[in-house]
């Protein structure tokens, strides 16, 4: 009986966080970034007005692991004023949710913007691994013309990158 609950934890998969990347599967992280997949996607993004900067990856992935560090500044850089979500497609739910989006498309890593409830998102970043000066002037153009956050300050990145 030991043996199949064991087989059985295997074969269902257990979502463990994964150190010293940006994608992780289940929980948050302490840069603010929490699991995506296909359960609660509609619930945390599509139906808030926030706004949601999505990356999509995986944790086998060489040019993923490589964008990991860039993430983890991006996602702290917004901590606090934009939300920031993970999606793992290495995970079956998140592969659902990764095809959903259409993210999969270009390749991996992808990074992926929602700036109102409903909208499908805008793709930023997909199958390259961009240097930290571009992803910040890319992002940085990208939130320049969106409202205001609840204190009134503008969304805009810090100079943390």
């Amino acid at each position: 009986m030991r043996f199949l609950l064991s087989l059985m934890v295997l074969f269902l998969g257990v979502a463990v966080p994964v150190s010293g990347g940006g994608l992780r599967g289940g929980g948050g992280s302490d840069d603010g970034t929490v699991s995506l997949d296909a359960d609660n996607f509609e619930q945390l993004v599509a139906e808030d007005d926030g706004v949601w900067l999505v990356e999509i990856g995986s944790k086998f992935c060489g040019s993923c692991k490589q964008f990991s560090p860039v993430w983890k500044k991006l996602a702290r850089a917004f901590k606090g004023r934009v939300n920031t979500g993970a999606v793992v497609v290495d995970e079956p739910k998140g592969m659902a949710l990764a095809t959903t989006l259409g993210a999969l498309e270009k390749g991996i890593p992808a990074v992926m913007l929602f700036s109102k409830a409903g909208a499908n998102g805008e793709i930023l970043m997909a199958g390259e691994h961009k240097t930290k000066k571009e992803l910040k002037h890319l992002v940085s153009a990208r939130i320049a013309d969106l409202p205001k956050d609840s204190n009134g300050a503008s969304l805009k990145l810090s100079g943390e990158l």
